[in-house]
């Protein structure tokens, strides 16, 4: 390997094109059964189509983590943030009253998307990454 790659799926990338995320705007994202309404329907496909993900400098939508938990089988969700949450603010639905947001997580050595009810007693472990602007 040289300089300034990685190994994504056997095959070497440049780190450049490794941490890029691309995501399909067009296509409206799948909310889970339960949910009553998206609370910010506006949000839903908005944002660039590709972003790298050691520069988020904006909230994330379930969209832009659909793409970040596929990226490599979710190693490069593990590699950038560990065993941290990183929740997409720009995707809350409402259900019966209550308020959810999505979360992009690592589970079983796999990143997946979670939903979490936003309380305002969360406490100190959540939530653990939400919109800063950030250099990872």
């Amino acid at each position: 390997m040289k300089g300034g790659e990685r190994m994504s799926d056997l095959h070497f990338v440049p780190e450049s094109e490794y941490y890029m995320i691309r995501v399909n705007r067009i296509i409206r994202p799948k909310y889970p059964k339960w949910m009553t309404r998206v609370v910010h329907p506006e949000l839903e496909c908005s944002g660039p189509e590709e972003f790298d993900l050691r520069l988020i400098d904006r909230p994330l939508n379930l969209q832009d983590g659909e793409a970040i938990a596929k990226k490599d089988g979710g190693n490069v969700f593990r590699e950038l943030f560990g065993e941290r949450k990183l929740f997409l603010f720009s995707s809350v639905v409402s259900r019966k009253g209550s308020m959810y947001v999505p979360y992009v997580m690592i589970s079983r050595q796999r990143a997946v998307i979670r939903w979490s009810w936003v309380s305002c007693d969360w406490g100190t472990e959540l939530p653990t990454i939400h919109f800063v602007r950030c250099r990872v």
